[in-house]
């Protein structure tokens, strides 16, 4: 995915409203502006972000596969 001026803003916004670290506000800014639904990691601190998108924990995800 591109990091362009679309992202970089949703990003800002992103970093101002709940406090994310740059990487991780580019990372999810750039799924929302490229239309992804959902975002999967193992950063529990992006649970906060569920109101923007449904964060996935992978832990999590595996530990119910199991």
């Amino acid at each position: 995915m591109d990091i362009d001026r679309n992202v970089s803003r949703k990003a800002a916004q992103i970093r101002a409203g709940f406090g994310i670290r740059p990487p991780d506000a580019l990372q999810v800014a750039a799924s929302l502006v490229h239309g992804a639904r959902v975002f999967a990691t193992n950063d529990r601190g992006l649970v906060r972000l569920q109101s923007e998108i449904d964060i996935v924990i992978l832990d999590d995800f595996v530990a119910q596969d199991g």
